[in-house]
C-alpha cells in the first residue's frame, strides 16, 4: 500500500499496483501523430512567412523539442517517483520562495542572481514592469520569480506543484504539504488568471485520475492549496477582485482584456487570408509589427496562434493533440499515481494554453512542455 511505503528504497515499489490498460498505446500515437503534422504544417509555412529564416528555425526548435521529450522520457522511465517528486519540489521550493519575498517587499532587488537576466531589476514603479494597476492608480508588482514574466512562473508553477503532490499522494508524510502551501502562496502572487485556472484544473484532474487508495489524499493536498490560496485571496481582496473583473477603472486591467480581443480579430483575419500555410511559424509578432500600430505580441491562445502561423492544418493538428492528450488521460486513470498526476499537469497547461501563448510562442515554454510530454511518456512505457 503507498501509505506503508514511504520507507521502501526500492522506488518503484512504493507505487500501487500498475494495472493493465487496453488500448493504451492508442492515444500516445495519436499524439505523436498530431506532433508529427504539427512540424509538417510548421515546414510548409516557412516559403510564406515574412522571415523565412526565423519559421524555420521556430520549426527545427519543434523538432528539438521532440528529442527533448524522448530524452525526458528515457530518464523518466528508470526514475523511481521519490526522484522525479523531489526534483519537482526543489525547484517549486526555491521559485516559490523567490516569489513570496519579491511580493512581500514589491522589488526583485533581494532576489537577483549573478549570471541571471530574468527577471532583472523590477519594482511596482518601474515602467512596462507587470503589475496589478488599481484605480487609483496603486500599481501592485506581480511575483516573477527567476522568469521573465508573471504568467510563465504560473506556468512553471503548475508543472512544479506536481511533485509535493506525488510524493504526499505516494506517502502521506505531511512534510510534503509544506512546499505544496508555499507553491500555492507563490502561484497566488503571480495574479496569473490563466495560471490560477490551469492550477484548480491540475487539483480536479489529480482528484479525479489518481488511483482509489491515493485519492483522499490528494483531496487533502488540494484542501491545503484551496485554504492558503482563499486566504491571500482574502487578503489581498482589492487586487484579485481588479485581476479577476478587469476593472474598467484600471487602465492597465482593461486594456490587458481588450488588448487580448483584438489580437484575437486579427488573429482570425490572418486565418482567413492565408489558410494554408499562415503568416509562418513564428511570424505573428514580425507580421503583427509590419502592418499595424498596435504593441506587437502573440494572441493569447495556442490553437488559434498556432492556426495563424502556420494554417489551419496547424491549428487543427494542435486541436487534435490536445483531444489525444485528454483521451489517453483519461483511458489511463487509475493507473499510477505518478502517470495520474503527470496527466493532471498536461491538463493545466492545456487550460494555460487557450489563455495565454509562451507555451508555444516562447522557448522556455515550449521546453515546459517538452519536459512534461517526457515525463509522462516514461512514465507510461
Amino acid at each position: 500500500k503507498s501509505g506503508k511505503s514511504g520507507n521502501s528504497r526500492n522506488s518503484r515499489t512504493s507505487h500501487p499496483p500498475t494495472l493493465p490498460h487496453p488500448h493504451t498505446h492508442t492515444p500516445g500515437l495519436l499524439v505523436s501523430l498530431s506532433f508529427a503534422a504539427i512540424l509538417l504544417f510548421s515546414l510548409l509555412s516557412v516559403p510564406a512567412s515574412i522571415d523565412p529564416w526565423l519559421s524555420l528555425g521556430f520549426t527545427l526548435h519543434l523538432a528539438a523539442m521532440g528529442i527533448a521529450a524522448w530524452a525526458v522520457g528515457r530518464a523518466a522511465k528508470n526514475a523511481g517517483w521519490q526522484s522525479i517528486a523531489r526534483a519537482l519540489t526543489i525547484g517549486l521550493a526555491i521559485q516559490s520562495l523567490l516569489a513570496v519575498i519579491q511580493a512581500a517587499t514589491q522589488t526583485t532587488e533581494w532576489t537577483m542572481m549573478p549570471g541571471l537576466k530574468w527577471p532583472g531589476l523590477q519594482t511596482a514603479a518601474t515602467i512596462g514592469a507587470s503589475v496589478v494597476g488599481m484605480a487609483d492608480g496603486t500599481r501592485w508588482l506581480r511575483a516573477y520569480g527567476t522568469l521573465p514574466h508573471p504568467n510563465l512562473l504560473a506556468g512553471y508553477l503548475v508543472v512544479a506543484l506536481a511533485g509535493p503532490l506525488i510524493g504526499y499522494a505516494q506517502s502521506g508524510r505531511a512534510r510534503w504539504l509544506w512546499p505544496l502551501a508555499i507553491g500555492a502562496a507563490a502561484m497566488a502572487l503571480t495574479f496569473s488568471r490563466a495560471g490560477w485556472l490551469a492550477s484548480a484544473a491540475l487539483l480536479a484532474s489529480a482528484i479525479t485520475l489518481v488511483p482509489r487508495p491515493a485519492r483522499q489524499r490528494v483531496v487533502t493536498a488540494a484542501g491545503v492549496a484551496a485554504v492558503v490560496s482563499v486566504a491571500l485571496a482574502v487578503a489581498l481582496a482589492p487586487l484579485v477582485l481588479t485581476r479577476v473583473t478587469a476593472n474598467a477603472g484600471s487602465p492597465q486591467e482593461s486594456f490587458s482584456i481588450s488588448d487580448r480581443q483584438v489580437l484575437a480579430e486579427l488573429a482570425l483575419t490572418f486565418v482567413k487570408n492565408n489558410p494554408l500555410t499562415g503568416v509562418g511559424a513564428g511570424g505573428f509578432v514580425p507580421t503583427l509589427a509590419a502592418t499595424t500600430t498596435l504593441t506587437p505580441e502573440p494572441v493569447h491562445n495556442v490553437p488559434l496562434l498556432a492556426a495563424a502561423e502556420t494554417g489551419v492544418g496547424g491549428g487543427v493538428a494542435v486541436i487534435l493533440m490536445g483531444l489525444a492528450a485528454l483521451w489517453q488521460a483519461w483511458r489511463g486513470r487509475g493507473r499510477s499515481v505518478v502517470g495520474s498526476v503527470i496527466a493532471s499537469v498536461v491538463i493545466g497547461l492545456m487550460v494555460t494554453g487557450m489563455f495565454d501563448h509562451f507555451l508555444w510562442s516562447l522557448s522556455p515554454g515550449r521546453l515546459l512542455v517538452a519536459v512534461v510530454a517526457g515525463l509522462w511518456w516514461g512514465e507510461r512505457n
